[in-house]
């Protein structure tokens, strides 16, 4: 029984920041109306700005897990080659 509350548990606790990316994600929409309605700005402007907007932020939405720190470059390099006798050509 134990290890069924513990496979629950375990997802929920590591969150990643999730909930503050998902508040920010959902505003979006909501100032976009916000701007259509209240401050009477064209909807073509706002999507114009919303496509222009949208390749970087799913650029930094995908290279976000890759790890490019500056110290760790282990998986960088090209497996050694074993030696062997040079040809003459």
């Amino acid at each position: 029984m134990r290890e069924m509350q513990t496979q629950r548990e375990g997802p929920a606790q590591n969150h990643g920041g999730h909930p503050s990316w998902m508040m920010a994600l959902c505003l979006l929409p909501i100032a976009a109306v916000v701007a259509v309605t209240l401050f009477q700005i064209p909807v073509s402007t706002v999507l114009l700005y919303g496509v222009f907007l949208l390749c970087p932020l799913m650029h930094i939405f995908m290279m976000r897990g890759h790890g490019h720190g500056a110290s760790d470059h282990t998986g960088h390099h090209a497996p050694e080659q074993p030696n062997r006798p040079k040809t003459l050509g």
